[in-house]
């Protein structure tokens, strides 16, 4: 239920501005939904911070990542803009994302050594998921509204199906 609401109030945010055009932290520069957004977002990290601290051995990793997106979620963004501010905003939000889906591989991993069927049936998942991303990617040629509400979907739908997965085997 909680995951139905955040992806709620993550459309309505991207549909401020052209899901085509635009991307989330255009919207975020806006005077009207800069506040509001922050403090979802804020809400937003934090429970899956926890979900993905709960369930990996990678501590540091999970730390890592959620470092990186509160960093980028509180520098100032400007769009059109290629200050030193939104620059940071940009890289260090994607180091975030970065570590996020190394901490993925690492679920694999380390399911791989225990439960392989299980890890090849979420790498198929990971896979798909991936191949649909860079499909939106490619057609869309940048990293709009809609393409980063599918990345959320796609990384709520790894975590739930792995968290399911792993009560069922064990």
């Amino acid at each position: 239920m909680v995951h139905i609401i955040f992806l709620t109030i993550l459309a309505y945010f991207a549909s401020r501005l052209s899901l085509i055009h635009n991307n989330l932290s255009g919207v975020m520069s806006m005077p009207q939904y800069h506040y509001p957004m922050q403090c979802f977002f804020f809400v937003f990290l934090i429970y899956y911070w926890y979900q993905l601290y709960q369930i990996t051995k990678r501590k540091a990793l999970v730390h890592i990542s959620g470092l990186c997106l509160l960093i980028s979620l509180f520098m100032p963004f400007k769009r059109s803009s290629h200050d030193f501010f939104s620059e940071c905003h940009t890289y260090i939000g994607f180091i975030g994302i970065v570590f996020i889906v190394i901490t993925l591989a690492m679920f694999l991993y380390d399911l791989h050594q225990t439960h392989t069927y299980l890890a090849y049936k979420l790498l198929q998942l990971l896979i798909s998921l991936c191949l649909m991303l860079t499909t939106v990617l490619y057609f869309l040629a940048d990293i709009t509204g809609l393409f980063e509400w599918l990345c959320f979907l796609s990384f709520i739908i790894f975590l739930e199906t792995y968290k399911h997965s792993i009560s069922h085997y064990l």
